[in-house]
């Protein structure tokens, strides 16, 4: 879907890296925006990214420990298991899970009511739009309602010429065009689905 969307050079890519098996290769050469290259190699293989970092009390002190802690995201099918295998793989140091704060990926059916709903009204709204399933690589409370039922689409409406890169930024901003547009989308999609 997302290949449909781009189209060209970055769709040929993204196709050949899936029949391939060399999607992290191919993600890094074709895709040459820096945002969207990490983004893309977040939504296809687990991600480790060291956060926290302890060491030493004093300059001139060669500290007797080092200690990273890494934020790790899994995707679906994966386990803590094969996550730690795979550090372990990399990383030629001792590794301890501390935290499980985020538990087990998890997935909402594409084939419902609501979906369908979503992909209307954003074709009324926007005709040249195309609603298209993803995997998103950051956390979300959907984690806790997904596992009681609850279908949860992490839908956030935007204009297709915002800059989403300033998300979670110290400069974190969307245009008010954009937010008036996924106002009156998020409006619709809310009254279509109470109706």
């Amino acid at each position: 879907g997302l290949a449909d969307g781009l189209g060209g050079a970055a769709a040929s890519a993204l196709r050949l890296a899936l029949a391939s098996g060399q999607v992290a290769r191919v993600v890094n050469l074709a895709v040459k925006d820096p945002f969207h290259r990490a983004g893309l190699r977040a939504m296809l293989s687990n991600t480790a990214v060291p956060t926290i970092l302890h060491a030493g009390k004093k300059l001139n002190v060669i500290p007797s420990e080092a200690v990273a802690e890494l934020d790790c995201r899994i995707l679906p099918g994966q386990s803590r298991d094969s996550l730690v295998a795979e550090l372990k793989a990399v990383l030629p140091t001792n590794i301890e899970v501390i935290s499980e704060r985020s538990g087990v990926p998890t997935e909402s059916d594409i084939d419902t009511p609501l979906a369908s709903t979503i992909k209307r009204v954003m074709n009324s709204h926007l005709p040249t739009a195309r609603v298209v399933p993803f995997l998103s690589p950051g956390a979300t409370d959907a984690r806790y309602l997904r596992p009681r039922g609850t279908i949860v689409y992490g839908f956030a409406p935007m204009l297709p010429e915002e800059k989403v890169n300033l998300a979670h930024g110290a400069n974190e901003r969307i245009t008010l065009e954009s937010l008036n547009f996924g106002l009156r989308v998020l409006e619709d999609v809310i009254l279509e689905t109470a109706a």
